[in-house]
């Protein structure tokens, strides 16, 4: 199994257009690394971890094949 987790990446740039994406990385320097790549004008991005794409659980189905 992967060691990759979904980040939520925002940038800023300096004429304050700002970006946002989901990214699949093995770390947070690794999500702001792929996003510098996609935008190099970034003045500043904030990284955090896809918390939604934590909860498996809410997607599992009980005995009677109907989900939670």
């Amino acid at each position: 199994m992967s060691d990759q987790v979904w980040y939520e990446v925002d940038a800023l740039t300096a004429d304050l257009t700002s970006w946002r994406y989901r990214v699949l990385a093995t770390s947070e320097e690794g999500a702001e690394r792929k996003m510098r790549d996609r935008c190099p004008a970034a003045v500043a991005i904030l990284v955090l971890e896809d918390r939604a794409a934590l909860r498996p659980a809410a997607f599992e189905r009980d005995g009677s094949g109907r989900s939670r």
